[in-house]
C-alpha cells in the first residue's frame, strides 16, 4: 500500500511542471499543435506550452489544482 501511495504522489508532483508550462507558455512555432516543440533545429530554443496565459494565471490555476487535490485527498483519507 505504501508503494502505491508513493507512486501516486510521485506522479502528481511529476505532472505539476508540465501542467504549469502548458498553461503559461504559448504554442511553439512549427510544433504539432498539441504543445510540443518542433523536432530538430526548428525547436531548439523553444519551450513546450499551449495556452499562453502567462505566469500569474498559471500560478493561480496550479495552486488551485494543488489545493483541490490536497483537500480531496484529505477528505477521502478520513473515510
Amino acid at each position: 500500500m505504501c508503494l502505491i501511495e508513493f507512486a501516486e504522489r510521485a506522479s502528481y508532483y511529476g505532472s505539476i511542471g508540465p501542467f504549469n508550462n502548458f498553461i503559461n507558455r504559448p504554442l511553439p512555432d512549427g510544433g504539432n499543435g498539441a504543445g510540443a516543440v518542433a523536432p530538430g533545429a526548428a525547436g531548439l530554443n523553444q519551450s513546450a506550452g499551449a495556452l499562453g496565459m502567462g505566469s500569474v494565471a498559471a500560478t493561480g490555476i496550479v495552486q488551485m489544482f494543488t489545493f483541490l487535490v490536497s483537500h480531496h485527498y484529505l477528505i477521502f483519507s478520513m473515510c
